[in-house]
C-alpha cells in the first residue's frame, strides 16, 4: 500500500441548473409592450383583405427563374426587398399596372376569382 493520502478528484462548484423549459431570447414582446397604441402601424394589426397572401404555383422557363433569383438577391442587397415573395408579388404587381394603363384606360381591372384553365395556352 501506498503512504501517500489518497486527492479527492470530485468536481468543485455550484450544482448543475435545473433543467427549465425556456423559450430563445425575442425582442418582439419588450417592442410591443414599449409602443404606444398611437405608433403601433396599421399593418402591425393585422392583414386586411388586401394582405391575405395566397400561394400560387406556375411552371416558367429554368433561364427565368435563375435570372428572377439573382435579380432578388441584387433587389434584397440594394433597395432592402425582404423576401422572394415580395418580389415576385412586386414584379407580378407592376405589371399588372402596366397592363391597366395600356388596355383599361388606367383604371383597376376587377378581380376575378374565377380558375384560370390548366395547361399550355392555345393562342
Amino acid at each position: 500500500m501506498s503512504s501517500q493520502p489518497e486527492h479527492d478528484r470530485s468536481v468543485a462548484g455550484p450544482p448543475p441548473r435545473p433543467a427549465i423549459a425556456r423559450r430563445p431570447p425575442d425582442a418582439t414582446r419588450l417592442i410591443r409592450d414599449n409602443r404606444t397604441p398611437a405608433s403601433i402601424p396599421a399593418e402591425a394589426e393585422g392583414p386586411s383583405g388586401d394582405d391575405v397572401k395566397e400561394q400560387i404555383t406556375v411552371a416558367i422557363s429554368a433561364d427565368v427563374r435563375q435570372r428572377s433569383r439573382a435579380a432578388f438577391r441584387e433587389a434584397r442587397y440594394r433597395e432592402g426587398v425582404r423576401t422572394y415573395a415580395d418580389f415576385v408579388g412586386g414584379a407580378i404587381d407592376r405589371e399588372i399596372k402596366r397592363i391597366e394603363a395600356t388596355y383599361n384606360e388606367g383604371e383597376t381591372v376587377p378581380p376575378d376569382a374565377e380558375h384560370l384553365p390548366r395547361g399550355r395556352s392555345n393562342v
